[in-house]
């Protein structure tokens, strides 16, 4: 939220060439230290919301033209949601190599399925 609501400033000064420099070290230094002394939760928590920053900051300058990424992008709100239901099918009944490679293929299979209906039905809805 707290992005949001400062967006064009925060943007305006990242998007400088100098300040994304400064910015990212600062932040993977900071990495580094909360990683050095990660020694209770509330450490990586903060630890996990630095990782995220970092991630961001590496997308802001690196575009990714991949059509598989995109793809992931664009649905990743389904992958999260259905990823459970194979997971809780499949626990314990398989090799965890095996349950792993079944579980990502029903969960891309069950995301495919659901964009597809929830694209049509919002075309319904639209006419």
């Amino acid at each position: 939220m707290w992005y949001s609501y400062y967006k064009e400033k925060i943007d305006k000064f990242i998007f400088n060439n100098k300040n994304y420099i400064i910015t990212s070290l600062i932040t993977f230094l900071i990495f580094v230290i909360l990683y050095i002394f990660k020694s209770n939760i509330y450490i990586y928590n903060i630890l996990s919301i630095v990782f995220v920053l970092i991630i961001n900051l590496f997308s802001i300058k690196i575009f990714s033209t991949s059509k598989i990424l995109l793809w992931f992008g664009k649905n990743v709100f389904w992958i999260y949601i259905l990823q459970r239901i194979p997971m809780i099918i499949l626990f314990n009944k398989i090799n965890i190599y095996l349950y792993f490679i079944i579980s990502f293929i029903i969960t891309i299979g069950l995301t495919i399925i659901l964009e597809k209906i929830s694209k049509n039905l919002l075309k319904k809805l639209i006419k």
